[in-house]
Formats: C-alpha cells, structure tokens, sequence
C-alpha cells in the first residue's frame, strides 16, 4: 500500500508578480507523482496542497 500524505502550505510574502505559483507548479511536475493546487490568497499569500508519496511530498 502506498504511503500517501498530504502537505496543506502557505507562503507569505512577495509572491505576485515574480512567478512564484508558475515556480511550484513547475518543481511539481519535475517530482512527479503528485497532485494538488496552488492560489494566491489576498495580496501577499499563496495557498499550495500537495498530495503524492511521501518521498515526494
């Protein structure tokens, strides 16, 4: 059975304008085996979920 977990993040700061969600979304597809979103909340907050194995989480 796999080892699935689940990582709910928020990163605070300069995240619009300089291609942060593009910059996960990228990293993310690199690792593969994952699934999950990323948004920005408000002007400085960006909310991630990531969801996969482990190893990959």
């Amino acid at each position: 059975m796999p080892n699935l977990v689940r990582a709910h993040i928020w990163v605070k700061g300069r995240v619009q304008g300089v291609g942060f969600r593009a910059h996960v979304e990228y990293h993310a597809r690199q690792i593969g085996g994952l699934t999950g979103w990323v948004r920005n909340v408000g002007y400085d907050t960006v909310e991630a979920v990531a969801e996969g194995e482990r190893e990959n989480v």
